[in-house]
């Protein structure tokens, strides 16, 4: 039997709410904001959904902070990213959203493609915090990250071209974003059936 301090150990059988819209709001967030960068390089006005993007990953941010038992000691999460995913998670944050800010805000599109770099490690994090969830069996495999990283690049690309579709002239974008979303639907719904 473990010996503990006064807590024993169990398997968890779910998360709640604001663990869940942590990780669908920034899956989906730094999904909309990769598909937003390589849009972004062809029509300007899709830029301004980076901005969104942004705000998406900050939202499952401040839920998952809301999560947290005492919320003033926010600042311990990083400490040693050098063996948690989480800690690393949010040292990936703090640079994605100074770096993002500023691409969008000068319309640098170097910065904007570096930044959408940070939010697919930021996404690959996320994957690898399920993966290595000793409380949920059923995540402590490796298919879990092609399923997490598949999931927020396809819910991003649908993002994207749902915001597309509102723009006065979207033409060649939307269809590259349907088939975008088209393509890694398919390939998360294989991803999801392998599981």
């Amino acid at each position: 039997k473990l010996r503990t301090k006064g807590v024993e150990p169990w398997h968890q059988k779910h998360w709640d709410w604001k663990a869940a819209g942590n990780f669908i709001c920034g899956g989906a967030g730094a999904g909309l904001f990769a598909f937003a960068a390589i849009a972004g390089l062809r029509v300007d006005s899709v830029l301004a959904l980076g901005w969104g993007a942004l705000a998406l990953v900050a939202l499952g941010l401040f839920l998952v902070l809301l999560k947290i038992g005492r919320p003033a000691r926010f600042i311990y999460v990083l400490r040693q990213p050098q063996r948690s995913w989480m800690a690393r998670e949010a040292w990936i944050a703090a640079g994605f959203f100074p770096l993002a800010a500023l691409g969008l805000w000068f319309e640098t599109p170097w910065l904007i493609l570096a930044s959408a770099m940070l939010g697919l490690l930021f996404l690959f994090s996320q994957a690898m915090i399920l993966k290595e969830a000793k409380g949920i069996p059923a995540w402590r495999t490796q298919a879990v990250v092609p399923l997490i990283l598949a999931t927020g690049l396809a819910e991003g690309s649908g993002l994207l071209l749902a915001a597309v579709a509102l723009l006065p002239s979207p033409t060649t974008i939307i269809e590259a974003a349907a088939v975008a979303a088209v393509l890694l639907t398919a390939l998360r719904g294989w991803i999801w059936r392998s599981y």
